[in-house]
């Protein structure tokens, strides 16, 4: 969120709701970070996700599809 503890701590709780709303339409984090620096490595160097985030994914399992599922309401640059 970008916010301190306190600024957390003195926060309405409407405004603290609106971010969770807004949370679970366009995640943030880290993760997100990492995510787009795949999709921009992939659209430079081209081959799949599951190669520029092996983390993501099970060997056995690896599946674009499910991972396209998990971002489908991000949005793509």
């Amino acid at each position: 969120m970008g916010k301190t503890l306190e600024e957390l701590r003195e926060m309405p709780e409407s405004d603290y709701r609106l971010y969770l709303a807004y949370y679970q339409k366009q995640p943030f984090g880290q993760w997100r970070s990492d995510y787009n620096a795949a999709r921009i490595a992939q659209s430079m160097a081209g081959g799949k996700l599951q190669d520029l985030m092996p983390f993501w994914f099970d060997s056995d399992a690896a599946n674009e599809d499910a991972f396209e599922e998990l971002f489908a309401g991000a949005i793509e640059i």
